[in-house]
């Protein structure tokens, strides 16, 4: 088998595959390649008494025939359409993802199959391949029942006999399952040897399959048995991966990777900021420096909003989302903050430098993204204020002073160099507001393009309202603008930082889309900080142990709680 990367033609509109074995490889990688004999890497294999060797040999030569076959797979996939009722929805599960916090949780429904599990998968599976064999029954174990309903079901379709063992216990247990495999047509046969259980239900199952393999076909029902069903059973239990791949991606425009898109968004901002903080020395005008950046971004968001169709639409659905109250207009101030953001980059990394900035603001964003989740404010709704999450962001906290601390005591520290980095911090705090302004949007709008538009609108007037108070009031007129347009590329790259935070909060809540932002953007700011450094920078052993203790932080609050 090959590997196919993760956006594959399945999802890309191709023609539907025309056997098994191109089904299965949309969905396998280099690791779960099998070989002939069955050995995925050091496992698998088939150690077998001499008497079943032949029998299995003669199984895994059939099932490697039927898998290239276009007719076989034809026939399976049209049973598991009109017989099953594949595919089987996905099911959001929104209170439980609200109770939970964290990822939104989505259900694959294979309880709604007929039979009401995911068996009948493989056992229609192995009913046409014992039927292509020329068998004249199937023969299984089963505990709980599933198993045998399920083959009994398959055998039934497909016009074979079918004899379940069962352990005596498990046969007074499952008795509506029972009465099932038997009005299917099948012989349950209760082992009442030793512990009457599923391991004795094996062994007599494995005794009658021996004494007549040509009778048979033994359908093991799980990936645990000998070659070739460890592979039989991966690749007719593959359509619940492929179906959930597919229904996601028509479903939520994307497969489930919001945080990995999140942690690359992130890491534009160490470059965003340095671009700002270098056309502010060059200006010498750290609100210019803002007004610009934000002036840039806005030009690229009307080109977007106007020229693509998904900005089009996002343009027309706010006049409605206003209408209805479910956007309101000072939801407008998450450009405001953004402004602060910038204004706050450009003046304060030059003597802060990037790392230390960075993971101010990164605190500020934690903490109050703990604060909006917990009191259910962004569109992800109430996320419960857990120990993890308080001891996340107490370690981001202790993370930022051992950072602060080595500059202290150094020429640029001292008190005021303290209350600089305060600035950033409170900054980052703010920043939790203008998520949950920007998530609102894009929720009524269907798009992330409007919100990021009004955010970088409002920012400009904001800012141009500042500079030309300071302006006014010092008698300066306008400073030569630098012309090396790599300068102005500090707004561009925000559309993305903020586009990207606006997707991602309905989905995750502000705390969660908070830490895969700063994953990204703390990394990159020390690799900023070393390579290209400012005259403020402080890059020491506690900067890294202070940056890397940061990230350890966001990695424990987000942790998956534990399921009891």
């Amino acid at each position: 088998m090959t590997h196919r990367n993760p956006e594959d033609n399945a999802l890309r509109g191709a023609p539907e595959p025309r056997t098994l074995a191109e089904a299965c490889d949309l969905v396998t990688t280099p690791d779960l390649d099998v070989s002939a004999d069955g050995m995925f890497g050091q496992y698998g294999g088939a150690h077998l008494p001499p008497q079943l060797a032949g029998p299995m040999a003669e199984v895994a030569r059939a099932y490697a025939e039927a898998r290239q076959d276009p007719e076989f797979y034809a026939e399976y996939r049209r049973l598991l359409r009109d017989a099953v009722g594949r595919p089987s929805p996905l099911t959001p599960l929104d209170r439980l993802s609200d109770e939970l916090g964290g990822a939104r949780i989505v259900l694959k429904r294979e309880d709604l199959n007929h039979t009401g599990a995911h068996k009948i998968n493989h056992t229609i599976g192995e009913a046409l391949l014992a039927k292509r064999m020329g068998k004249r029954s199937l023969i299984a174990e089963t505990g709980a029942g599933q198993h045998g309903v399920a083959l009994a079901t398959a055998a039934a379709m497909v016009g074979l006999d079918c004899e379940i063992h069962m352990g005596a216990i498990d046969v007074a247990k499952q008795h509506p399952n029972v009465v099932r495999m038997r009005l299917l047509g099948t012989k349950v046969v209760s082992v009442e040897r030793e512990g009457r259980s599923l391991k004795e239900a094996v062994d007599s199952a494995f005794e009658v399959y021996a004494a007549d393999p040509e009778k048979y076909l033994f359908a093991i029902g799980s990936v645990v048995g000998p070659h070739p069903f460890p592979t039989m059973i991966r690749d007719f239990q593959s359509v619940v991966g492929r179906e959930a791949r597919a229904q996601f991606q028509e479903r939520f425009g994307a497969l489930p990777s919001a945080v990995v898109a999140a942690v690359a968004a992130g890491s534009v901002m160490p470059l965003q900021g340095r671009i700002n903080s270098r056309l502010a020395h060059l200006t010498g005008d750290p609100v210019l420096a803002a007004l610009c950046s934000f002036a840039a971004g806005l030009v690229v968001m009307v080109l977007v909003s106007v020229l693509t169709p998904r900005g089009r639409r996002g343009l027309a659905r706010i006049r409605p989302a206003l209408a209805a109250g479910s956007v309101r207009p000072w939801y407008a101030v998450a450009g405001v903050i953004g402004g602060l953001l910038v204004l706050t980059q450009s003046a304060t990394i030059g003597p802060l430098g990037v790392a230390v900035f960075t993971v101010a603001v990164v605190t500020g964003q934690v903490v109050g993204g703990m604060v909006v989740d917990r009191f259910g404010l962004s569109p992800a709704g109430v996320q419960r204020l857990t120990p993890r999450r308080l001891t996340g962001a107490a370690l981001a906290l202790a993370a930022v002073a051992l950072v602060v601390w080595p500059s202290l005591g150094e020429a640029g520290g001292g008190p005021g160099w303290a209350l600089l980095a305060l600035l950033p911090l409170l900054t980052g705090l703010a920043t939790a507001g203008q998520q949950v302004f920007n998530a609102r949007q894009t929720t009524a709008y269907g798009t992330a393009i409007p919100a990021t538009l009004v955010n970088f609108t409002a920012g400009v007037l904001f800012l141009g309202v500042v500079w030309g108070g300071i302006a006014l009031a010092s008698g300066h007129g306008m400073p030569a603008l630098p012309h090396d347009w790599r300068l102005y590329l500090g707004g561009p790259l925000g559309c993305v930082f903020i586009g990207v935070g606006a997707m991602v909060v309905p989905r995750l809540g502000v705390f969660a889309a908070t830490l895969g932002l700063v994953s990204g953007n703390l990394l990159g700011s020390l690799v900023v900080d070393l390579v290209a450094p400012t005259d403020g920078s402080t890059v020491t052993t506690t900067t890294v142990l202070g940056t890397l203790g940061a990230l350890a932080a966001v990695m424990l609050a987000s942790w998956p709680a534990r399921r009891r």
